[in-house]
């Protein structure tokens, strides 16, 4: 069939890359064949293009590579959360963190004071203690005094005022002085001897001087006496503001007696 009798008017596709009209139109196209090592689209019949090989190195050029340690380029170990999610061996607040607790005060020695507290239950105790070691006596001058008085009244008639008045002033001339007497013993001779008295004893605490923490002696456990006891004892008010004293003294915690005495209260260690 010729170009005019081609029913569709149009040329085949084999026609048109030079092939037999009636070819079938997937055959390749016709190339020449390359020498063996040819690099593709290289015509036959060229010369082969010499192989590529790496330029020598400059000797004013150091010579690079992998960092030793890494040949091969080996990836990283695997890493994974620490157990328990705990911070590393070190890392944490700093020791002591917060405030730190305040100074103790201590004496001249080093011993801690005694707290107010320790000594207001000591002073209770020794009051007690003294105050029924003095029952004893002032009971038997009452009944030495006054019960014979009152048998010899005669009942139909009043006792008279004045002889009441005489009677108990005797009664406080004798327990007066024998109560002082009394205390003096109790606290100057067993401040003397080991700086405490019962009550100071049961709550471990012990009077010593404050300018070295020693034993006191007797000029100052009976200066010290002199103003906690005489003068309480004349004015009650002055006892009060005595005891109280303490707790604004700085920095020895001293009762007003304390200060005249020069003296300090502090606790006993522990054996």
């Amino acid at each position: 069939m010729t170009h005019d009798e081609h029913p569709s008017g149009d040329i085949p596709a084999s026609a048109e890359r030079g092939g037999p009209i009636g070819a079938p139109d997937s055959a390749p196209p016709f190339r020449p064949a390359q020498p063996p090592g040819a690099p593709p689209g290289q015509p036959s019949g060229a010369p082969a293009a010499p192989p590529y090989s790496t330029p020598p190195a400059s000797p004013y050029e150091p010579a690079y590579g992998p960092p030793p340690g890494y040949a091969g380029y080996a990836p990283p170990p695997a890493y994974g959360p620490p157990p328990g999610y705990a911070p590393p061996p070190g890392y944490g607040p700093p020791p002591g963190y917060g405030y730190p607790p305040p100074a103790r005060p201590v004496a001249a020695n080093g011993a801690p004071l005694a707290d107010f507290s320790q000594r207001l239950l000591a002073y209770l105790l020794d009051g007690l203690i003294f105050g029924l070691a003095i029952l004893v006596p002032f009971f038997i001058v009452f009944l030495a005094i006054f019960i014979p008085y009152m048998s010899s009244i005669d009942t139909s008639t009043a006792p008279d005022p004045a002889i009441i008045i005489g009677i108990e002033l005797v009664i406080f001339a004798i327990i007066l002085p024998l109560s002082f007497a009394a205390s003096y013993v109790y606290y100057v001779k067993m401040f003397v001897k080991t700086g405490q008295t019962i009550g100071k004893r049961v709550m471990k605490i012990r009077v010593v001087r404050a300018v070295d923490g020693g034993p006191v002696d007797a000029r100052t456990a009976r200066r010290r006496w002199v103003v906690q006891h005489v003068a309480g004892a004349v004015a009650s008010y002055f006892n009060l503001a005595d005891g109280l004293w303490q707790l604004w003294d700085q920095p020895y915690r001293q009762c007003l007696h304390d200060k005249c005495a020069e003296t300090v209260v502090v606790q006993v260690a522990q054996p």
